[in-house]
């Protein structure tokens, strides 16, 4: 009874490791998942819902709590997550994007990890590849924006959130 109940040990540890040696791509996933759908809501009404954050967010601590449990550490999703935020911040403050979009790169950071920067990057780039064809076309409008919380101008609009989900798009396949 003793070697059964060792060979039951060992089966179930096994079970328990087939699911962390896949916790990258479950993560991916969820990440792209997340993407996506803020992308839709962006494409929709222009803002990406606290919704989707928090769902994003629970995801990201139940990835984090379940790789800890497992023997794991979750300081670089941490270090990712809440210096993105901070940073990009900033970059709210001055107007540069909405709050949505800092939540949902933060939220990205948080479940990939150090990734994250390649994404930020990459999605500027793409958002400022967008911006002008947008302004070449005529297609991108503009609209009434208060800018540090003070000042009233009209800037051109574009959706971030389409950026962001083709940048982990290319990070998660230049990765797997």
């Amino acid at each position: 009874t003793d070697s059964r109940l060792n060979i039951q040990k060992k089966e179930k540890f096994l079970r328990r490791n087939w699911m962390v040696s896949y916790l990258p791509e479950i993560r991916a996933g969820m990440a792209l998942l997340l993407a996506f759908c803020a992308m839709v809501q962006d494409l929709r009404n222009f803002k990406i819902g606290n919704r989707q954050i928090l769902v994003g967010l629970l995801g990201a601590a139940g990835c984090m709590a379940y790789e800890w449990m497992m023997g794991g550490v979750c300081a670089e999703q941490l270090t990712a997550g809440f210096s993105v935020l901070g940073v990009l911040y900033m970059v709210y403050l001055i107007g540069g994007i909405g709050a949505g979009d800092v939540k949902l790169l933060a939220v990205t950071g948080f479940i990939w990890g150090r990734p994250v920067w390649k994404i930020t990057v990459l999605a500027f780039l793409i958002a400022s590849g967008m911006g002008l064809v947008g302004i070449l076309s005529g297609k991108l409008k503009k609209r009434e924006m208060n800018v540090m919380n003070c000042t009233s101008v009209r800037l051109h609009v574009m959706h971030f959130g389409a950026a962001v989900f083709v940048a982990e798009l290319v990070t998660g396949w230049l990765m797997f």
